[in-house]
């Protein structure tokens, strides 16, 4: 009986995974008070691996500002940008370290743009900058 109706059942399709690697298992909301004045909240949704405007990884956070409408701000480190950056550390960054540039590049954004339009344009910050945040962060 509970086979025939095993059968009955249909199965339910399951919600398509995205491409995004690396999200964690439970998401956090956290929040940060930005220079603009507004009090934002993200969540870290993953990294994935892109070549289509250069190789380099795209990081993706969810940010709103009013806890209604949310945006996603992608963060692309360039491979070529990591590389000047990698040369002024002395050393081959670590992927943690890939990980808190990005976070740093989405805190400078939400710092220096009101604008929610700005911000869903995918930021690419250059070798300097990146250099800039591992000062920030200590890590040259």
């Amino acid at each position: 009986m509970w086979n025939w109706l095993r059968r009955r059942t249909k199965p339910q399709a399951k919600p398509k995974q995205s491409d995004l690697k690396g999200a964690p298992s439970s998401p956090r909301t956290k929040t940060y008070s930005a220079n603009t004045g507004y009090v934002y909240q993200y969540v870290y949704r993953g990294y994935r691996e892109i070549s289509e405007v250069g190789s380099g990884t795209e990081y993706v956070f969810s940010v709103t500002r009013d806890r209604k409408n949310s945006f996603p701000i992608k963060i692309r480190l360039l491979d070529s940008a990591l590389a000047s950056c990698a040369a002024g550390a002395g050393r081959e960054l670590l992927k943690a370290e890939y990980y808190a540039l990005a976070k740093m590049t989405l805190f400078d954004a939400l710092d220096s743009v009101a604008d929610e339009n700005e911000l869903q344009m995918p930021l690419a910050p250059q070798g300097t900058e990146l250099e800039q945040h591992l000062r920030t962060l200590g890590r040259i």
